[in-house]
């Protein structure tokens, strides 16, 4: 892993065929983690291509990428005064199990740090009546690197938008961390 880089897009050129590349993992791996909670009929992507050309240009985002393939995503950004968020977090199923997404959580973590921001959090998207395999490894490996679960707030409340293409009944449970 001597050759992982993270970058900030908004800083290097990256072509739109790898942008497209980045979309179609990450809607994949989202599809994966909550194929259950989301209809199939292609109604729902968890990201656009314009919605991350969007999140490049605000500086949102950050790469993984080695030998110049992107391998790893990571939005963050400023929730309020002392506060930073980060999510998207996603890692080429090829390029697992090399701590990438350990590195992306880090470079978020000091980011928050360099900005200024005492605190950052997440929100993971839990269905409220069954569990899934992957949001219980999650909820795990974030109590583990210091996230406590400070709230859990209705699905439709955070996104009402959204409130008719969830399949079942989910909450967000908000995690944060102190980073002084």
């Amino acid at each position: 892993m001597n050759d992982l880089v993270i970058v900030n897009p908004k800083d290097i050129p990256i072509s739109e065929e790898k942008l497209k590349n980045l979309v179609e993992i990450i809607n994949a791996i989202y599809l994966a983690s909550e194929g259950e909670l989301w209809p199939h009929d292609g109604s729902y992507f968890r990201i656009t291509l314009s919605e991350i050309k969007d999140f490049i240009k605000k500086g949102h985002l950050r790469f993984a990428m080695i030998a110049d393939k992107i391998v790893g995503v990571i939005k963050i950004h400023r929730k309020e005064d002392n506060l930073g968020c980060f999510g998207l977090l996603s890692v080429d199923p090829n390029y697992r199990n090399l701590k990438i997404g350990s590195k992306l959580i880090q470079i978020a973590e000091q980011w928050c740090v360099s900005s200024g921001l005492s605190c950052i959090e997440l929100e993971l998207l839990v269905p409220r009546e069954f569990s899934l395999k992957d949001k219980e490894m999650l909820r795990k490996w974030y109590s583990q690197i210091g996230y406590k679960l400070i709230a859990i707030e209705p699905f439709e409340s955070l996104y009402p938008s959204h409130k008719d293409l969830i399949q079942v009944p989910c909450n967000f449970e908000i995690m944060r961390k102190s980073l002084f």
